[in-house]
């Protein structure tokens, strides 16, 4: 007889519209139309786009994407920072029904493997990374369409290289009134996005969410921390499940959506001065994010200078689990509220607190969500207040499955279909759940999810190198650096630290360099089942001091 399963429910979910995702953004576009807010604001440069500008250049995109012979069922690969144009070019794919596949910023080979994973027709991308894109082409993406006014480029290419005002021009004759969105029969089958994730082990991912997954994730944002009206700041790319979710939420609700970009050395930009400015009222950042903020505040405070937050009604992080303390510390030195959730790609977000905050918990189940804690050692369904156990979710966000490998899909769900996270967490008395430590492989480097295996394999491919395993490194603001551990093979050349640290930095992008460092050992310890023993490598890391960072 099988042991009794204990599955904690969220409150019941809204009801699907019943309609496609483009269908859905283009009624919300249209419903703001008459807005005079802006809908979208640079926040360095104060550029802004009006919503009734949105709607029109989104649809002109729409038409523009058909122009070139994409359609439903056909994908499109974005490969760009936040910035003025990407956004309507981006809202014209998702009218269409066009599978976009948000690739996360890399170098030349990382975007080649993403680029296979996904078979676009079509790249979208920003004039900085143009020449990278032409480089790695096949002629199977036939398209290049820069997120930019005019295009200069000297690398030679035989795709079709257009800028974004060449692609509105070829749907210049669209009009908002008459538009209809790209057909979607089925919106529980057709895939909106293929979204980059770490997943819990093995190399990165892309994240199949459907028309169906990702709007029931917008219905319950709609009714979270973004109302109508706001001025949301996103700092999150695209390519990060927050940055897309912020971005579509904001055009549902009829908020201002204020672009930047966060990024692990992005000390020196004024993000108070940014907030003040822009009149903001809610922004998403990382746990890094938020001690950048908070010494910054306090540097202010003591040259005399003013701090002033008063337009921000929430802070809400995610990413890693905050400890009580510090969301406190936070929340007294920002004079704002901060707020904790947890999300993961393949099952949307599971947890959220609302206001007042209870420190150090990510909040309540969301809406629909399903939720089992399992003991890793027997298996079975912990019960009762306080016990922890592995987070295993499902809800009507859930993932379709990885691209391209069902194999994969199936490991990462139990024999309940419920997915496994790899994170360790208890729940209180009321129903509130607490994030305590990671039993995956996955790190993150300042928010930046990383896939162990990715920057293990460019390691190994060194003809010294034997074993190779890669951990984080703790560390106080950026939480995980990566740091290998590595077996030389007996009898080749020899290999240095820096030999190796330089090997990634020339292949990987830079949240995966080895700034922990390298520590040559004679073995590397495995597990029962002959694993790599990642946790015994941690704590070991645990009692060294926190690297310093050459960012």
């Amino acid at each position: 007889m099988s042991a009794a399963l204990h599955v904690t429910v969220g409150p019941e979910a809204k009801t699907h519209p019943g309609v496609s995702l483009g269908r859905f953004i283009l009624d919300s576009l249209k419903k703001h139309a008459n807005l005079s807010i802006p809908a979208q604001v640079d926040s360095e440069s104060g550029r802004a786009i009006s919503f009734p500008d949105i709607l029109r250049m989104s649809v002109q995109a729409a038409e523009g994407w058909r122009a070139l012979g994409l359609t439903s069922g056909d994908t499109l690969a974005l490969f760009s920072f936040n910035n003025h144009f990407v956004y309507p070019l981006f809202f014209g794919a998702i009218l269409e029904g066009i599978t976009v596949a948000i690739v996360k910023h890399s170098t030349a080979a990382e975007l080649r493997a993403f680029l296979d994973m996904c078979a676009p027709k079509a790249v979208l991308t920003e004039a900085e990374s143009l020449d990278l894109v032409l480089s790695v082409l096949t002629p199977a993406e036939r398209h290049v369409v820069v997120t930019a006014e005019s295009v200069a480029t000297t690398a030679t290419s035989d795709a079709e290289v257009l800028s974004a005002t060449d692609l509105f021009a070829k749907g210049g004759a669209a009009r908002p009134e008459s538009y209809q969105p790209g057909d979607v029969t089925d919106v529980r089958e057709h895939i909106a996005f293929l979204a980059f994730s770490s997943g819990t082990s093995g190399l990165p991912k892309m994240v199949k969410l459907s028309d169906y997954s990702f709007t029931m994730t917008l219905q319950f944002m709609s009714d979270w921390h973004v109302r109508a009206g706001d001025r949301v700041f996103i700092t999150s790319q695209l390519a990060w499940i927050t940055g897309l979710a912020f971005t579509l939420v904001s055009t549902v609700l009829g908020a201002t959506r204020v672009y930047g970009w966060y990024a692990a050395d992005a000390g020196e930009v004024d993000w108070l001065g940014i907030l003040k400015r822009h009149q903001i009222t809610t922004w998403f950042l990382a746990p890094p994010g938020l001690t950048l903020l908070a010494t910054e505040a306090r540097a202010r405070r003591a040259r005399g200078a003013e701090v002033d937050m008063s337009s921000v009604r929430v802070l809400l992080t995610s990413g890693t689990g905050l400890h009580a303390d510090a969301q406190r510390h936070f929340a007294e030195v920002l004079d704002t509220d901060v707020l904790q959730f947890y999300g993961i790609t393949e099952v949307g977000i599971i947890a959220a607190d609302a206001p007042p905050a209870k420190p150090g918990s990510v909040g309540r189940l969301t809406p629909g969500l399903q939720l089992r804690l399992v003991d890793v050692e027997s298996g079975l369904d912990v019960v009762g207040a306080g016990v922890l156990g592995e987070v295993r979710a499902m809800g009507p966000a859930y993932m379709s499955g990885y691209q391209g490998s069902a194999a994969e899909t199936g490991q990462v769900l139990d024999d309940h279909g419920f997915f496994r996270t790899g994170d360790l967490a208890y729940q209180d008395q009321d129903g509130y759940l607490y994030l305590v430590d990671r039993i995956k492989d996955s790190l993150k480097f300042d928010g930046v999810p990383i896939a162990p295996a990715e920057v293990e394999a460019v390691l190994l491919s060194h003809s010294a190198v034997k074993e190779a395993c890669v951990v984080g490194r703790p560390h106080p603001r950026l939480v995980d650096v990566p740091t290998a551990f590595v077996v030389k093979q007996s009898g080749s050349e020899d290999v240095t630290e820096t030999q190796l640290q330089d090997l990634v930095k020339n292949r990987l992008s830079y949240e995966k360099w080895l700034r922990g460092g390298v520590f040559f050992r004679d073995e590397i310890p495995k597990t029962s089942n002959g694993k790599l023993d990642r946790r015994n490598l941690k704590e070991w890391l645990r009692t060294l001091p926190p690297p310093d960072c050459d960012m």
